[in-house]
This record gives structure tokens, C-alpha cells and sequence, in this order.
């Protein structure tokens, strides 16, 4: 089944923290792996072949890892298949709680389907129909929602797709919206009821200014980052797919 691409973010843009080629050290099973792709691919050679983890683990980019893996696929763990998903789920788990802005990124995905951009891999992304497992993406909307339910931290407001600013999604975030927007027009009839001048003028642009610093300042506190964009935030996914192959 396809996922809904409009209600959809993929490991690009603002949220390249989840990918496993972002430069995000993991600490995990006594070592310090420059990137999560590294430990991935150390995990399949570890037991049975250390002088290719040890090539993996020294690799100076996510990209060399992958590639020496690759190349030494043969002589993997034979059992490699059925541990790979929970490998990934400990090592995914291991960076989310090691680094806050990759727990702040996954906490702005929201409610929205995470995908692995992958045009190359149906299991571990989208793949070449866009009906592929994404089994990474699945893995993040996991330990996403663990950790939604541990905090209980709720986003009121979502980036705005065109422009910058925010757009309310729950009924707190509606809720502060409607009064702001009370609040303005009942301070434009007390004006309006005012005699004209100066001072009421004054009073009027101070009052709608402090009124507009608090509702920027709750949704700032309470929503997504906010940044400038002009379109769908993710873009689309025929437009900015990853060149990742299979894990």
C-alpha cells in the first residue's frame, strides 16, 4: 500500500538528523561509530569477520562503509537477515537518546509518515513504486510514538507550507488562535468606541503588538521550528530521492 506522499516526510531537508548518513556519533556495543550507517554495516562483520569491521568502523565517510560492506557481502553473518531489523531498531534507538536535536527533528515530524527516500531499497525504504516496506521509516514513527507517549509533548502548530508561520493541527493550538483573533477584533471595537486621536492610536498598534508577541511566542514554544518555505516542506519525493541502494 502507498502512503499518503502529502501527509509524508522523508529524511531530507530540515530533517537530515534521520538519516543514517547524518554526522551523528552513536555510542553503542563499546565503540563510538562516526554515523549510525557505520555501525549498521561494523554489526554485519563483527563476529565473523573483524578484520572487515575493523575496515567498516575506520572508514572515513557512511558512504565508504557501505561500500566495503558491500563488496564483502558474502562473507556476512549467515544469520544477518533475521537480525538486521532489530540491529537497526538498537542502533536508531541508541541516537535518539544520545543526541537532543535528533530527538527535537523527530518530534517535529508530527503525526506525518516518516520515509526512507529510497528508490533502490524495498525493504529498508519506499522503492522504485513507492510501495515498498520502509521499514526505516517504520522503525522512526516507533520510536517516535514510545516517545510522544513518555513526554506526553503534543506539537499545536505545524509549519506553514507557503511562507513562514504556523498553522494550528490540535484543538489547543485552534484554541489560541480563535483568541488572538477575538481578542484583535475586540480591541478594535473599543478603539473604534474611543475618540479619535493619537494616543488611541498609540494604544491600539502597542496593545495589537503585545497581543501578536504572545501568540508568536506560544506557537513558537508549542509548534514546529519555524523557517521559509514555498510548497510541500519535504518536496516531492520523484524529485529528491536518495541514491541509497539496498542495506
Amino acid at each position: 500500500m502507498r502512503p499518503d506522499l502529502d501527509k509524508s516526510i522523508f529524511p531530507i531537508d530540515g530533517f537530515q538528523a534521520l538519516d543514517n548518513f547524518s554526522a551523528h556519533a552513536i555510542a553503542l556495543w563499546g565503540r563510538e561509530f562516526p554515523t549510525a550507517e557505520h555501525a549498521f554495516q561494523w554489526k554485519k562483520f563483527s563476529y565473523i569477520r573483524p578484520d572487515i569491521a575493523e575496515r567498516i568502523f575506520s572508514a572515513k565517510s557512511p558512504d565508504e562503509a557501505k561500500s566495503i560492506a558491500k563488496a564483502s557481502k558474502a562473507d556476512r553473518s549467515a544469520d544477518w537477515n533475521e537480525r538486521k531489523v532489530s540491529v537497526m531498531e538498537e542502533i536508531l534507538k541508541a541516537k535518539v537518546s544520545q543526541h537532543a536535536d535528533v530527538r527535537e527533528t523527530l518530534i517535529e515530524t508530527g503525526e506525518r509518515t516518516i520515509i526512507e527516500n529510497s528508490p533502490a531499497d524495498s525493504f529498508w525504504g519506499i522503492g522504485p513504486n513507492k510501495d515498498g516496506q520502509n521499514m526505516v521509516g517504520k522503525i522512526w514513527m516507533d520510536i517516535r510514538n514510545s516517545y510522544m507517549k513518555n513526554t506526553q509533548k503534543k506539537i499545536w502548530f505545524r509549519r506553514k507550507i507557503f511562507g513562514w508561520g504556523w498553522t494550528p493541527v490540535t484543538w489547543q493550538g485552534w484554541a489560541v488562535t480563535f483568541g488572538y483573533v477575538a481578542a484583535l477584533i475586540g480591541l478594535s471595537f473599543f478603539i473604534n468606541g474611543q475618540a479619535s486621536s493619537r494616543q488611541t492610536a498609540s494604544v491600539f498598534a502597542i496593545s495589537a503588538a503585545i497581543l501578536t508577541f504572545l501568540m508568536i511566542f506560544i506557537a513558537y514554544r508549542t509548534g514546529e521550528k519555524p523557517r521559509w518555505q514555498w510548497g510541500r516542506d519535504m518536496g516531492d519525493p520523484s524529485g529528491a530521492s536518495s541514491d541509497k541502494d539496498a542495506r
